[in-house]
């Protein structure tokens, strides 16, 4: 992969101040690779509003040709990205500023930023596989239930209590959601792979996830053999269950083997489900929140999930053999098409 322009989109509220910290470094990376590889790199700083979010400038760096785009910050900020980048030739990057990371970290992008950095310009670039909901696209999940309400708490405990792990902030957004605050949406949905029906369901639910990605919300492994790549997306669906249940399921939820408790739907394989087109309506006419990747997304009657194949392409560590957690990532990663 040849770089000669690229642009860095750089979410400064990123992780609690994780953005600005990161600033520096990428203005010294950006002063040596000017000198030594003649780049042009671009700095923007996003805004939520106006012309400087993230997915508005992403577009404009299609459209004037550069080489690649970077995202810093959390799964917010990539997923805002993606949205600009979807189906173009431009690759994305990532570095590590926000409070979870899904994405990058089922892709093993290095947490340090300069080596985020280094690998942006001498990675591998892959295609893998978007979601899309009601004309949002997300790479790695959407979920309604129990999703939007911890996604909104985690965002508020994350600037109220800065200093907790992550994994805390979570936990205790999901206790409050669980505790207080939890609804039992009543829907129907349909799961179609290819022209066949893979599921039906009616009925309230505790949590329903549609993932093309294995990690929710950086500790959560509710569709452990989700695919980047596959060309599909894992269809958890958790009917109505007690708190008691809810909070025993929570060891099961972090190792990855929740989907064997009765409440979960199987396919017809006895498996998780996995679809293509997936279907999900209001039956009593009420909104039901939602979230994409991390972040609260709407409040809709209907959503009308697809996945579009190889749609995305993103820079990834070249010697994949070699990282941590070898066994996890190659699953993850086994049907990866090299793109370079």
């Amino acid at each position: 992969m040849t770089v000669k322009k690229m642009m860095v989109i750089l979410n400064p509220c990123a992780g609690n101040g994780k953005g600005k910290k990161a600033l520096r470094e990428i203005e010294q990376w950006k002063r040596l690779m000017s000198f030594e590889k003649k780049i042009e790199i671009r700095i923007e700083f996003t805004s939520k509003d106006g012309l400087n979010t993230a997915e508005n400038l992403a577009r404009e760096a299609v459209w004037q040709g550069y080489d690649l785009v970077v995202a810093v910050g959390g799964d917010g900020t990539v997923n805002d990205v993606i949205n600009g980048l979807v189906l173009s030739n431009v690759p994305l990057a990532i570095v590590r500023a926000g409070t979870v990371n899904d994405l990058a970290k089922v892709l093993r992008i290095p947490r340090d930023t300069k080596e985020a950095l280094d690998l942006a310009i001498r990675g591998s670039i892959v295609e893998l596989d978007v979601g899309e909901v009601n004309g949002r696209f997300f790479a790695s999940y959407f979920t309604i239930g129990i999703g939007p309400g911890i996604a909104r708490f985690s965002s508020g405990y994350s600037e109220k209590f800065g200093f907790l792990p992550k994994i805390l902030v979570y936990l205790l957004s999901f206790l409050r959601e669980v505790l207080f605050d939890l609804e039992y949406p009543f829907i129907k949905m349909e799961v179609y792979r290819g022209q066949e029906t893979e599921l039906y369901f009616e009925g309230r639910i505790t949590f329903l996830l549609t993932a093309n990605n294995n990690v929710c919300g950086g500790i959560f492994k509710f569709a452990a053999d989700a695919d980047l790549c596959d060309g599909l997306l894992d269809v958890f669906c958790l009917s109505r269950i007690g708190l008691a249940r809810i909070l025993r399921a929570i060891p099961s939820g972090l190792k990855g083997t929740i989907s064997e408790i009765p409440e979960v739907s199987r396919g017809s394989d006895g498996k998780i489900p996995k679809g293509s087109l997936i279907s999900v309506w209001s039956v009593n006419g009420k909104g039901i929140d939602s979230q994409i990747d991390g972040e609260f997304f709407s409040c809709e009657r209907e959503y009308t999930i697809r996945v579009i194949p190889k749609a995305l392409k993103v820079v990834i560590p070249q010697a994949v053999k070699r990282i941590k957690e070898k066994e996890s990532f190659e699953r993850v990663t086994a049907r990866l098409r090299v793109a370079i």
